[in-house]
């Protein structure tokens, strides 16, 4: 009787150490899969402020930039001052694509800009400018099962009219990471750099090429997102493949 005692609380103390362990590694686990979440937010977060950095302050994208009076060949970039004519060029230029200004390989991103009705006293004269809106990037993003992450944020701005007058305004940007995003970015950076390509991708969706897009069809409606060259590929059915990209007489060629 004693030995079938022992023998039962052995056994039992040894399923409490089984549990005990098991939770322990869970917490682990949970730890790890935490701090990964945390990394890949925070370094989704430092993209989209370097995408805003580059839209704002870069005279190459939207920052007005003034010649020096005294040298032209320098010139002042002011901080967050954009340029009336260069967002009407981009709200033209780039409805459907990021600028390459401020390219990402890994994201998406589109920008709305609006600048609100503001009027100006100076005594003498009153400057009356109306509000207005526009809009520039990616249409289409990932969806579903492809979307893995978003963000959206916006910060005051100042508009450049003309020599006297800014126009108080707002950008609002969202930044998107998804299959559709990581794929245009390799498809990008091949048609940029005309270096080939190998790697492995995952689709939940069918994927395939419709002339300067790349599409998933999902089962309520099909997604496209255009990327800097034409593009053939067969269609790849949902799953992991292993790719190659290559560039030839200005097409790139998925096999």
């Amino acid at each position: 009787m004693k030995a079938q005692l022992s023998f039962l609380m052995k056994g039992i103390f040894l399923i409490l150490i089984l549990i005990i362990i098991a939770i322990f590694i869970s917490q682990i686990i949970s730890i790890t899969l935490t701090n990964a979440q945390i990394s890949s937010d925070l370094e989704m977060y430092e993209k989209a402020i370097t995408i805003s950095q580059l839209l704002t302050t870069s005279s190459s994208c939207l920052a007005y930039e003034e010649e020096n009076s005294f040298q032209s060949v320098f010139s002042t970039v002011t901080q967050k001052v954009l340029d009336i004519n260069k967002i009407e060029d981009f709200s033209i230029k780039y409805k459907e694509i990021e600028p390459p200004c401020a390219k990402s390989y890994s994201y998406g991103y589109e920008v709305f800009i609006e600048s609100f009705n503001s009027e100006v006293n100076t005594g003498i004269y009153v400057f009356r400018q109306t509000g207005k809106t526009w809009r520039f990037g990616s249409q289409n993003f990932s969806e579903g099962e492809a979307l893995k992450k978003s963000l959206e944020f916006s910060f005051p701005i100042s508009i450049r009219i003309n020599p006297s007058f800014l126009q108080p305004g707002v950008l609002r940007l969202k930044v998107v990471r998804g299959e559709l995003e990581e794929f245009a970015g390799l498809i990008n950076r091949v048609c940029d750099t005309n270096i080939s390509l190998e790697q492995k991708i995952f689709t939940s969706y069918l994927l395939f090429s419709d002339g300067d897009k790349i599409c998933q069809e999902l089962p309520y409606k099909t997604v496209c997102r255009k990327v800097y060259c034409e593009v053939e590929m067969k269609r790849f059915q949902p799953g992991s493949y292993n790719i190659l990209i290559k560039k030839s007489g200005g097409k790139i060629f998925v096999s």
